[in-house]
């Protein structure tokens, strides 16, 4: 059975700490394929970046374009199966983070099986959702089933809050002018791109600026 890893995300937009994450799957997994699903949507204020802006950016941080992938779903292996060669014989692992975990109600494995380890629905089916311990031989394929690597959130050492693109975009938002909106993108991003600076503050300051 081959084996994927997903790491999803609306990414608007992806900072140094998600490449980090995906570098680390890449890492912690040589032996699985390890991609990123994100959407084309935009929205005024919330989503400003359409999938090839993100695709951008992402390679920006020195991700291979080719592994990100466009979906109108996160975390739905419809969507995903047409990238993946025979998904009849292969498992997918998604990668959430700690955060999305316990604000996420489809991540909530409160009914489980004793005899199985299965998180289970009321009519004892169980749930697409499973934790990894749940996996006894080998993976039911992704279309049955996805299995959940749970990723730590990473913290921001000089305010000691948890990283976000939303806090990005509120700080870049709050910079009283361009200078200062460098020093944000400098702090959230590993290496700094004129570019893609450009194209971010665009974005968000021209989306504050028609609102």
């Amino acid at each position: 059975m081959k084996e994927i890893v997903i790491f999803p995300g609306r990414f608007q937009p992806m900072l140094g700490h998600h490449a980090s994450v995906y570098q680390k799957l890449i890492n912690d997994h040589p032996d699985k394929e390890v991609y990123i699903t994100t959407s084309d949507k935009v929205e005024s204020g919330k989503s400003p970046f359409n999938f090839k802006e993100k695709q951008l950016i992402a390679q920006a941080h020195g991700i291979d374009a080719t592994k990100i992938l466009q979906v109108k779903r996160n975390y739905n292996a419809e969507d995903l199966a047409p990238y993946i060669n025979d998904a009849e014989n292969t498992a997918v692992y998604f990668a959430v983070g700690q955060k999305d975990m316990e604000d996420n109600p489809r991540f909530v494995f409160d009914n489980m099986d004793k005899e199985t380890g299965l998180s289970i629905k009321p009519n004892g089916d169980p749930y697409y959702f499973q934790k990894i311990n749940s996996i006894k031989k080998e993976p039911k394929p992704m279309l049955e089933r996805g299995y959940i690597l749970v990723i730590e959130n990473e913290k921001d050492d000089i305010e000691n809050g948890i990283l976000s693109a939303s806090a990005f975009r509120q700080a870049i938002v709050k910079s009283p002018n361009k200078e200062a909106a460098k020093e944000v993108f400098n702090k959230y991003f590993k290496n700094y791109n004129e570019p893609v600076f450009e194209l971010v503050y665009k974005k968000i300051v021209g989306d504050k600026m028609n609102e």
